[in-house]
Order: C-alpha cells, then structure tokens, then sequence
C-alpha cells in the first residue's frame, strides 16, 4: 500500500465524520492518529484509546480547511510520520 492509498481509503471517513458533526452544530478541528498504514480522525476533546495501539500524528485539521482539501492538506503534513512503521 501506498501513502497515497492510504490517504485515498482514509480521509472520506474523516471527511464523512467531520461533515456528520457540522450538520449536528458541532464544529472544530480533526486531530489525525495513525498507526500501521492507518489514519483516522478524532474531534477535538475527545480522545482515542493509547492501548489500541493508535498515536497522535501532531496533526489536526482546523475547521477552516475545505472537505475536498483534506486529502492535498494531509499529503503535505503526513510525510514524516512513520505510517510503514
């Protein structure tokens, strides 16, 4: 699998997910976790289990940044974590 598959199988959830929230009323930003070629997404303030073997990538998407942006805005922040790992 390839970054950019990844990034082509995982951010339309993260996309969907964000989309859900904001047509809740519930708007700000997406903290990006990884683990073995595997993102996902986690809206501020909530947190992901440590032992499901899941890291912060030091990402997050700020609300401002537009759903068809996503992708372009994690392929230029997602470089040097170590997805192959």
């Amino acid at each position: 699998m390839t970054f950019q598959q990844i990034l082509d199988r995982d951010v339309p959830p993260i996309v969907a997910f964000s989309r859900s929230l904001a047509n809740q009323g519930i708007v700000g930003a997406i903290f990006i976790y990884y683990r073995h070629e595997k993102i996902c997404g986690v809206f501020e303030g909530e947190e992901i289990e440590a032992t499901d073997g899941w890291t912060f990538t030091g990402v997050s998407i700020p609300c401002s940044v537009p759903w068809d942006k996503w992708n372009h805005y994690l392929a230029q922040r997602l470089g040097n974590v170590p997805l192959f790992a």
